[in-house]
């Protein structure tokens, strides 16, 4: 389990969205060349490698559609 960036209640680790508030647990990867969806804990990118500044994780949350 895991606490939703949005609304702070625990979720699943790993799952598309919050069970509660149903916001994306992705973020976007901040290589203009990826841009690959990540979980948003992760430290680094696991497609291309690059690092997941925290300070950006909040700018770089992909909002849901």
């Amino acid at each position: 389990m895991t606490d939703c960036p949005y609304c702070g209640k625990q979720t699943f680790v790993g799952a598309e969205k919050c069970d509660f508030c149903g916001m994306t647990m992705f973020i976007q990867c901040e290589n203009k060349r990826c841009g690959e969806p990540q979980f948003f804990e992760n430290e680094k990118c696991t497609v291309c490698g690059k690092a997941i500044k925290k300070a950006e994780k909040q700018i770089n949350i992909i909002r849901n559609s």
